[in-house]
This record gives C-alpha cells, structure tokens and sequence, in this order.
C-alpha cells in the first residue's frame, strides 16, 4: 500500500500501487492511522478493540463450557455475578436461534440436574 501526501506532508489518499508521488505506507505511522479513522470511524483502534470483545467473550464462554464438561471447573466456584451473566448470555443465545430459526443443538441445555450449562 502507497500513501499519497501534499506538500505539507499530510496523506491526502491510499493506493495500492505505485503511482507518481506514492510512498510506501507505515502502518506504524500515527497519520496514517488517523487518516484511516477520518476516512471511516469503525477503523480506529477502539473500535476494533469493541468488535474483538464480543468475540473474545464468546471465546471465554465456550472455554468456560469445555472446563465445566471436563470436570476442570465447577459453575458455582465461579463468583455469583459471573454465573449470572453467564446465564443470562447463554438464555439471550438460545432465544435468538429461536428468533431467527436457527435449530437447537441435541445437546444443549442450561441447567440440569448434574450440569449448570
């Protein structure tokens, strides 16, 4: 990627390839990462940051199932806020597959008599 700047050096457009008065990008460099962000918000760092919680938090949830399963962990050690946010991720899940039509895993439950999930 090839960065095109005025003459006061401020980058002005992006090119994928060599045109006359491009110079190859930094990703380093901190106007590039502002005039990506001016361009289009959703590209600034905390914004990716957020769109990499959710998944991160799912990835969290399903590490948490798999440790419950094997035994490794028991739901109630966790702190009474956490299993009620879990809870309440796993119900809010299961009703939007509802909502969308999606179908049910065999296997799925959220509260059992030998399981919590």
């Amino acid at each position: 990627m090839y960065v095109i700047k005025d003459e006061s050096g401020k980058i002005t457009g992006l090119s994928l390839i060599k045109t006359v008065g491009a110079e190859p990008a930094d990703p380093q460099d901190p106007s590039l990462r502002a005039f990506l962000e001016l361009a289009d918000p959703s590209l600034s760092a905390s914004s990716q940051l957020e769109a990499l919680d959710g998944a991160s938090i799912r990835i969290l949830e399903d590490l948490i199932d798999v440790l419950v399963d094997r035994g490794t962990l028991i739901f109630t050690d966790l702190p009474e806020a956490a299993q009620q946010r879990l809870l309440e991720r796993k119900m809010l899940r299961k009703m939007v597959r509802k909502e969308k039509g999606l179908p049910e895993p065999e296997d799925e439950f959220i509260l059992s008599d030998d399981k919590i999930f």
